[in-house]
């Protein structure tokens, strides 16, 4: 996986870009930058925890965009950014 964000044509997930950091500073180091804790992002990325949308931006931003929005908020990104698209099952229901 590069940073970047693509693994054979896919979104990183959260969790898959965390086990990747090269250590637990590294691992720290961009928590911090996301304004978070490392256990916060991990019950995140399992889904134990809702990702916010302010954590959601930060997530995508600090990691290159390897992590989406529309991984972190799969209930309601289009919502938040319109500059992503709406996702068919949503389209049909509105």
């Amino acid at each position: 996986m590069t940073l970047n964000g693509v693994i054979g044509g896919m979104s990183t997930t959260l969790t898959q870009y965390l086990r990747e950091l090269p250590d637990d500073d590294a691992r720290e180091a961009f928590a911090k930058r996301v304004d978070s804790s490392v256990g916060h992002l991990r019950n995140v990325g399992y889904g134990y925890k809702p990702c916010a949308h302010k954590l959601a931006a930060a997530i995508w931003r600090e990691s290159g965009f390897a992590v989406t929005r529309e991984s972190l908020c799969p209930n309601d990104y289009w919502l938040v950014w319109p500059d992503l698209p709406m996702p068919r099952r949503a389209a049909r229901v509105a």
